[in-house]
């Protein structure tokens, strides 16, 4: 018996942007751009990790050892929300890659390309720019 789990919820998403008390939306959303060849190690490796078996052996009754192959590939396509067929799609569009997909696929091949500390010095860095422009640069009396 399976028990049924919230889906992962989307960072890129304006239901979590942050609305000012006046009714501004701020929205951030966060995208990464990996190299080529970064690309390719995580979809290598996530190919890798959907491919394992584990083996479950279970004593009958009547002394016969049953095994039971079970693959990880539904569990991986699961967790990433995509096929792993389409992953490579997804993994080489241009731009850049959305935050989450990013994560979940760190999660599920065991790399770091990006961890979650360079994510927050790159948002505290667009902070800090977004503080300064306005008395770096004032209309011009």
């Amino acid at each position: 018996m399976t028990t049924a789990t919230a889906p992962h919820p989307i960072i890129n998403n304006y239901t979590n942007d942050y609305t000012t008390q006046n009714g501004v939306r701020i929205c951030t959303p966060i995208y990464l751009d990996l190299t080529n060849a970064q690309r390719k190690e995580l979809l290598n490796a996530v190919r890798t990790a959907s491919s394992q078996t584990t083996t479950t052996k279970t004593n009958t009754q009547s002394g016969i050892t049953v095994e039971t192959n079970n693959g990880s590939l539904n569990a991986v396509e699961a967790y990433l929300g995509t096929s792993v067929d389409l992953l490579r799609s997804l993994l080489f569009q241009r731009g850049g890659l959305s935050v989450d997909l990013v994560l979940k696929i760190q999660q599920v091949s065991g790399l770091e390309i990006v961890s979650v500390k360079e994510i927050e010095a790159a948002l505290k860095a667009r902070a800090s720019l977004v503080k300064s422009y306005s008395s770096n640069f004032p209309f011009p009396q």
